[in-house]
């Protein structure tokens, strides 16, 4: 089984025998690309994994060999769960991802317009593997859409994850605060556990949350879902 081979992602997964995975992940560090690459994985919640082997950071190509009885895309993941996955792992995935976008936000790096197909589940934690185009280098807490970047605000617009400042967004060049990223994950969420999408102008947030109200997990969505960017925030308590 090989995972991700027959896309644009940067990181290559590879089954080599039972219970052990290759995660491949190339990057030169000549250029911007190589970089947000290297930060990216070297900010990677590697933690998480059981780890046989791993080659030097200061390689053009890392080879990291895992221990793990499976790893898969979240998409695979569901189905094998016949799309019901549960408060529990609703409440995993929601912090593995969350603690990863905190992360690498200290390091200023911010993803934006994630979805399904671009969370892996190894073992019993889920991961955030993206491709460059996605990642940005922060300099504040905002990024900057500029003029020439419409077609990814259009790809953007095509998530339905998205936060509604990114849907609302009419011109450039616009500003888009790291918190964006917040609604996306709470939302991606959402939609797992209910198999319902967020849609703001209903405002029907509360009636999809009904079933999980004034739980950790509840309390946790609602912080990252305000409509006003700046009043999200990712925490559970």
């Amino acid at each position: 089984m090989k995972i991700f081979e027959n896309n644009d992602k940067d990181v290559f997964v590879k089954k080599m025998e039972k219970n052990k995975y290759l995660i491949q992940i190339p990057y030169n560090k000549q250029t911007k690309q190589g970089q947000k690459r290297k930060i990216f994985w070297t900010n990677f919640p590697w933690h998480n994994l059981k780890i046989i082997k791993m080659s030097s950071s200061k390689d053009e190509l890392r080879d990291v060999i895992v221990q793990s009885e499976s790893i898969m895309t979240l998409p695979e993941f569901l189905s094998r769960k016949k799309n019901n996955i549960g408060y529990s792992l609703a409440l995993q995935l929601f912090t593995d991802i969350g603690n990863q976008l905190k992360t690498l936000e200290q390091f200023n790096i911010f993803i934006s317009a994630f979805s399904l197909d671009d969370i892996v589940v190894i073992g019993e934690h889920f991961f955030l593997m993206e491709d460059t185009k996605n990642i940005s280098v922060l300099y504040s807490d905002k990024i900057i859409i500029q003029i020439d970047q419409l077609s990814l605000i259009k790809n953007w617009k095509k998530n339905k994850f998205v936060g509604p400042e990114i849907y609302s967004l009419t011109s450039l060049p616009a500003e888009i605060s790291i918190k964006s990223s917040y609604y996306n994950i709470a939302s991606l969420v959402v939609y797992v556990l209910f198999k319902k999408y967020i849609d703001t102008k209903k405002n029907n947030i509360e009636e999809i949350l009904e079933n999980i109200k004034n739980t950790k997990l509840y309390w946790g969505l609602k912080r990252c879902l305000e409509l006003n960017v700046e009043n999200r925030y990712f925490l559970l308590i």
